[in-house]
């Protein structure tokens, strides 16, 4: 997985102790992931694998670290770091009677 450091704005304390924080959103606790983020940006989708957040184990909200979110944004904006491409079909939604 990945170390997460009190520098990186996660409860310093808590990590030590190996402690899950709770989620904001429910009664879930938090756990170091790597997940899979899709940026959309100037009508262009890319895809950012392999990026670490802490994930609710309840609900699956995600909770990025400033400096993920920054690296993210670097990504979003450029074109470095590309490693492949994927076709992504599209559909429209209708709605089934």
């Amino acid at each position: 997985m990945f170390e997460l450091s009190p520098s990186t704005g996660y409860n310093a304390l808590a990590m030590k102790k190996n402690v899950k924080e709770p989620c904001d959103f429910c009664d879930g606790r938090l756990e170091p992931r790597h997940v899979t983020v899709d940026c959309r940006r100037g009508g262009a989708l890319k895809v950012i694998e392999h990026v670490p957040a802490l994930v609710c184990n309840h609900c699956g909200e995600r909770y990025y670290s400033a400096t993920t979110m920054k690296t993210m944004e670097a990504i979003a904006k450029g074109d470095r770091t590309r490693k492949r491409f994927i076709r992504v079909p599209v559909s429209k939604f209708e709605v089934v009677a």
